[in-house]
């Protein structure tokens, strides 16, 4: 049986599947740099290149850039809807809220996920982010939607109305996926005891695992066996181990390259 899944494959796996069912939707995603799910989003980049009109904005597109291309698409006349992700973290920025404004105003086609990972990187949401969450994006006229992040079946349903109400021209939607993050917020996040408990880290890996509810419903459908999800994970860790391998093995960048690709 699989092991664990991070919160942000979780996320991007269910909205991954609405993209794949639908080819017009365009994801935008900020960095994920240094988080458990980064390989995903890299993968997820790949997977969409050939239909990505706007491959630059497609990289590093948060809230903004994000609103902006939903613009694009509607004052071009397409039915593309722009998908943006972020941490309840930018719930205390100023940027999200100017663009949810202009979205709801223009009814422009874009969904913002918030993963609502509990934590502003250190700091408790508690203790950071007053109020009801869902009350912020209905203050700007966008009916919000709560799900439970760790569903996958629950994100893709919740992701795949949001797109159709989107692309109907009834305006932008907002998900609050309630998450959690099982390892760092970044590379040298190891040690996070004094922010957040062992306990509780434990507690969610054992019982919120997102890949094992999953697969657990998938067994009791009849969809699947344990077998065939213990041979998938060998084929996936057995790819896993062939890629850190040629990593670890490959030559480090020329000193010449540190300005590559560098615009400002």
């Amino acid at each position: 049986m699989p092991q664990e899944m991070t919160f942000g494959e979780a996320l991007l796996a269910a909205i991954d599947e609405a993209a794949e069912q639908d080819q017009r939707i365009v994801l935008f995603n900020p960095s994920f740099a240094g988080e458990a799910g980064h390989e995903k989003l890299a993968a997820l980049r790949k997977k969409y290149a050939a239909r990505i009109k706007f491959p630059p904005i497609a990289e590093i597109g948060f809230c903004g850039i994000a609103t902006g291309a939903a613009l694009s698409a509607k004052m071009r006349g397409t039915d593309q809807v722009a998908v943006c992700f972020f941490g309840e973290g930018a719930l205390g920025q100023g940027v999200l809220y100017e663009t949810m404004n202009m979205a709801s105003l223009w009814r422009l086609p874009v969904v913002y996920v918030c993963e609502d990972n509990l934590y502003n990187e250190y700091t408790p949401r508690a203790e950071t982010t007053a109020g009801d969450l869902l009350a912020r994006p209905a203050a700007f006229g966008i009916s919000p939607v709560e799900v439970d992040g760790q569903n996958v079946r629950g994100v893709y349903a919740a992701a795949r109305t949001a797109v159709d109400v989107a692309r109907r021209g009834e305006g932008p939607g907002f998900l609050i996926c309630h998450t959690y993050r099982f390892r760092g917020h970044h590379v040298g996040d190891v040690s996070r005891a004094y922010y957040r408990s062992k306990d509780e880290e434990q507690r969610w890996m054992a019982e919120r695992d997102p890949l094992r509810l999953l697969a657990g419903w998938m067994i009791e459908g009849k969809m699947t066996d344990a077998a065939r999800l213990e041979q998938i994970e060998s084929a996936v860790r057995s790819e896993i181990a062939t890629a850190l391998e040629f990593a670890l093995g490959a030559p480090y960048p020329e000193p010449e390259e540190v300005d590559r690709h560098v615009t400002a």
